[in-house]
């Protein structure tokens, strides 16, 4: 039988967040061992001091934002003689959702609102497709402004970004939108227009172009050159993307501590310690590690300034994940106990619950990897009653049941999940659904939901756009398939 860790793995990688800020590498289960015993409610568990509370409303935009019409936003912008600021997110991304609690909500943003029409985009939502399939996305949330003459991207910001980069991404994209307009580009080879190219490029999918244009930008630039962390950190990011990890690993040794910003430098170092991932050797692996793993101490022992707590926490998180890949688990489960105090004041002092459900991915997490899943169901059990049309809780709450291979609570309450989302989440939880069906031995079960997963997939495919997905859902699928004729002999 697989370990536990295995098993929660499996499923929890169908649930993990996209990119680094949220990412599809991320291990949800943490590597946590068996948690068994009953549900300990939310007073008794010790790290349930939030309390259940009334619907109150969520904080308001400081700006007006057009909401899932990307076409009416692009409209209004032509109109107003204005940029327009995409935000892609999606409900399950906890930093979207920290970014909409924290950084969209103050009041510092406001002037930009003369300039910009604002525009998010949930990217799991049918209506969005277009613009998902025009725009590329590896990580959630991205944010992107555009000309609304031609549709060019002229500013591209993937992951978290505190106010004051919001507003400084802001500023410098509308002044390549200012001189894009005047006829005063960037001139050809200049470290501005690489940068520009490689925005496009990562923006249109084509990472291997992408991490050309930006090794170029940061050669060319001087080394106090404004836009070199951004530079930096797409660099890295698509050789990530490419599945350069060499390169990606040499690029991230030499250049760690050149990095500024916000978020940028957890980013970077977490680029760094998923590529030495991907190296064969182990030694090589280890040094690559260990370098990531100091920046990342230092980080977590002096965040930066304007870091929010989920910039913090998932400083906090990467360090743990490295450590613990390293085999220094004491220190790894120390990381996630700190990060974990974290989120829990930030949710007693939320205001209502949507805004504390914007650390409950962080929380049930840590919990798994502290070994107290118990508290992460009590969590997320919680979170349900508060929230009962968000499919985010009960998806949640069916990685932990997993974790602890509790199957028909894990089913019940993917169940839920399904009945509420849509898209390609909702595709996701199918997989979720399938497999623990198959550790259920309900295998009958398993292959409809496979091949209804797959003919999901099958009509996302758009040229090469969705198809990797198409691919390894079939491929499930024909497993499943032998399997089950293989047991019937």
């Amino acid at each position: 039988m697989q370990s536990t860790r295995r098993l929660a793995v499996t499923c929890a990688a169908a649930l993990a967040c996209h990119g680094v800020a949220c990412n599809g590498n991320s291990d949800t289960s943490g590597g946590a061992p068996a948690v068994t015993g009953p549900t300990q409610t939310p007073e008794a568990s010790a790290g349930a001091a939030e309390v259940e509370r009334p619907r109150e409303p969520p904080p308001t935009p400081s700006v007006p934002i057009v909401r899932d019409d990307y076409a009416a936003a692009l409209t209004q912008a032509k109109e107003q003689g204005k940029a327009l600021l995409v935000d892609g997110w999606a409900p399950w991304c906890h930093t979207c959702l920290s970014m909409h609690h924290y950084v969209f909500t103050d009041p510092a943003i406001k002037p930009l609102d003369e300039r910009l029409v604002f525009a998010a985009l949930d990217t799991d939502r049918p209506e969005n497709a277009a613009f998902t399939e025009r725009f590329a996305m590896n990580m959630w949330p991205t944010l992107f402004v555009i000309d609304p003459a031609d549709e060019r991207v002229v500013g591209y910001w993937p992951g978290a970004a505190s106010t004051a980069e919001l507003v400084e991404f802001a500023e410098r994209s509308l002044a390549t939108f200012d001189a894009s307009r005047s006829g005063q580009a960037a001139a050809e080879g200049s470290p501005e227009a690489l940068l520009l190219a490689a925005r496009a490029a990562q923006a249109r999918g084509d990472a291997r172009e992408a991490a050309t244009r930006y090794g170029e930008a940061v050669k060319a630039a001087a080394p106090d050159w404004p836009q070199r962390g951004a530079a930096l950190l797409g660099w890295i990011q698509t050789l990530k993307a490419a599945r350069a990890s060499q390169t990606c690993v040499e690029i991230g040794t030499e250049y760690i501590d050149q990095v500024d910003g916000t978020a940028r430098p957890v980013d970077f170092a977490r680029y760094l310690a998923l590529c030495a991932d991907n190296l064969s050797g182990v030694d090589e692996k280890k040094r690559a590690r260990a370098v990531a793993i100091e920046r990342l101490r230092a980080l977590t022992s002096a965040p930066p300034a304007g870091a929010s707590v989920d910039d913090r926490a998932d400083a906090l998180d990467a360090l743990a994940r490295a450590l613990e890949r390293q085999g220094d688990r004491a220190s790894a489960r120390a990381a996630d106990e700190q990060r974990l105090a974290l989120m829990e004041e930030a949710a007693r002092a939320a205001t209502a619950p949507e805004v504390a459900a914007t650390h409950d991915y962080g929380r049930a997490n840590a919990y798994v990897a502290l070994g107290r899943a118990p508290e992460a169901i009590a969590l997320l059990e919680r979170r349900e009653r508060e929230l009962p049309e968000s499919y985010e809780p009960p998806a949640r709450l069916a990685t932990v049941y997993v974790s602890v291979q509790r199957w028909p609570e894990a089913l019940a309450a993917i169940e839920r999940a399904l009945e509420r989302s849509y898209g390609p989440r909702k595709l996701r939880y199918m997989s979720v659904k399938a497999d623990i069906q198959g550790r259920m031995n309900d295998h009958e079960g398993q292959l409809a939901t496979l091949r209804e997963e797959v003919a999901g997939r099958r009509a996302l495919v758009r040229g090469d756009a969705n198809r990797a997905a198409f691919e390894e859902a079939r491929a499930r699928l024909q497993k499943a398939e032998m399997t089950l004729r293989s047991r019937k002999g």
